[in-house]
């Protein structure tokens, strides 16, 4: 009788377990794989203003394999951050014209240049937007909101220049065609 109930038990623990596997995969999770960026990106060297976004791309660049250099003559690549912009405008007005809403802002024109200076991307601009509403009593939430929706912007740039990085071939120069350009300074509206 006990070793039948240890039998059931086991069993029982099987099922679970291959349930809960089962349903893992079939809920559409899956780990995520960092891509590997081409050799061309092995050693880049980021140039720019914005010390946020360069922090953020040299990280991201060292997740993927790319040792991002401080020397421009030891570089594989150079990636120009050309304009930095992060505004804030107003959004919204209630009836009386007070504010209760702004847009945030955040645009980026970079290119990416080889080690010979040969243009691999020429100048690309990614324009993003987001909303944050305000109230008036509220002017702590609103800097935290900003701070947030500021970081996220960042990240979202920071993922497009990388998914851009990725079809770069050493061999031959990736340009981006005229006829979809519009792809890369689409507006994002959260």
């Amino acid at each position: 009788m006990i070793t039948n109930n240890k039998l059931r038990h086991k069993r029982f623990a099987t099922l679970v377990i291959a349930l809960g596997a089962l349903f893992i995969s079939g809920c559409g999770f899956h780990l995520q794989e960092q891509a590997i960026l081409p050799d061309v990106m092995g050693e880049p060297h980021l140039d720019g203003s914005d010390l946020e976004l360069i922090r953020r791309l040299k990280e991201e660049l060292s997740a993927r394999g790319s040792s991002p250099v401080a020397n421009v003559a030891d570089a594989s690549a150079v990636i120009e951050l050309l304009q930095v912009a992060y505004l804030r405008e107003v959004g919204t007005l209630d009836l009386r014209g007070t504010v209760t809403g702004y847009v945030l802002k955040y645009e980026v024109v970079y290119r990416v240049l080889g080690s010979d200076l040969e243009v691999l991307v020429d100048d690309t601009r990614i324009t993003l937007n987001r909303n944050l509403d305000y109230d008036r009593g509220q002017v702590l939430q609103l800097e935290q909101d900003e701070t947030l929706l500021r970081n996220e912007l960042v990240d979202e740039v920071v993922r497009r220049i990388l998914t851009r990085l990725m079809t770069l071939s050493a061999k031959s120069p990736a340009r981006i065609p005229v006829g979809v350009r519009w792809l890369y300074s689409v507006q994002s509206f959260a």
